[in-house]
């Protein structure tokens, strides 16, 4: 019933899957969003890792931002530490396309920050930094948030040879 795909996922063998669209039509928003809190709540079933790469995938396909948020950040981080560059850079744009709310889209910016100064793109590290920066500007819960902004801006200009930016 299940197949493995490229990257190490599992789903619906392809057969499998014609035969449930026949029978029961497409994947709803609603039905997305349901088994990706499956996925989020109940990791004892499989690979915690999949469990979450699973709850992303239907919560992104559900337009649900700010559910799969907090998930999508974790996936990310495992993947930039384990070097998987692309794959933390799709997952995260996956979210942040959905436009989350400022306090869902920050810690994304911050973790696609990071993946960009990995990556020694250090213009578009800043440009995430100064969006985390402006975002949190008039809000008093997101001073660690903002001083990610800051701490990171600093890191990306200073990358950057743009030392008395980076100084302020």
């Amino acid at each position: 019933l299940l197949a493995r795909f490229p990257g190490g996922y599992r789903g619906m063998h392809a057969t499998v899957h014609r035969f449930v669209e026949k029978q029961g039509g497409f994947a709803r928003k609603e039905d997305h969003k349901q088994i990706g809190l499956w996925y989020q709540k109940d990791k004892d079933v499989c690979d915690p890792l999949y469990s979450d790469e699973e709850a992303v995938y239907h919560l992104v396909s559900a337009k649900e931002a700010d559910l799969a948020a907090p998930t999508a950040e974790n996936v990310a981080d495992h993947y930039r530490k384990t070097l998987r560059y692309a794959d933390a850079g799709q997952v995260l744009k996956a979210v942040i396309d959905l436009s989350p709310t400022p306090a869902n889209l920050c810690p994304l910016l911050v973790s696609r920050g990071n993946l960009y100064d990995d990556l020694g793109k250090y213009a578009r590290a800043a440009d995430d930094f100064q969006a985390i920066i402006e975002t949190t500007k008039n809000r008093k819960e997101s001073t660690e948030l903002k001083s990610s902004g800051y701490h990171g801006l600093a890191n990306a200009l200073s990358s950057l040879g743009r030392y008395e930016e980076a100084v302020q």
